[in-house]
């Protein structure tokens, strides 16, 4: 689906998995979405797919680190723009990484 391989976590700039900004195969790692164009003032997550066997989990710091959602492993949304953590979340891990570690 969207281009987004098996074993790939996608996360997309766009609805309906049109504009890839960030896609990997790691299974327990984070990265900045800022870095990517995935939060403010960018749209944030618009569509995404996990395709991965681990789960991962959206974080935002506002003076101290909170989960604010989760792409569950096997699921996908080509829109994700009405839900808030998909465009005001600060990272994303995949499995058991955090980003304070």
């Amino acid at each position: 689906m969207g281009g987004c391989d098996a074993g790939q976590l996608c996360l997309y700039r766009s609805t309906q998995f049109r504009t890839i900004g960030l896609e990997t195969t790691r299974t327990n790692a984070c990265w900045k979405l800022l870095d990517y164009g995935l939060t403010d003032p960018w749209n944030g997550i618009s569509s995404y797919v996990n395709n991965q066997r681990v789960s991962a989990t959206l974080y935002r710091y506002d003076q101290e680190w909170w989960i604010t959602g989760h792409i569950w492993d096997g699921t996908f949304s080509s829109d994700s723009t009405s839900n808030w953590s998909f465009r005001k979340s600060h990272y994303v891990c995949t499995g058991n990484a955090t980003p304070w570690s």
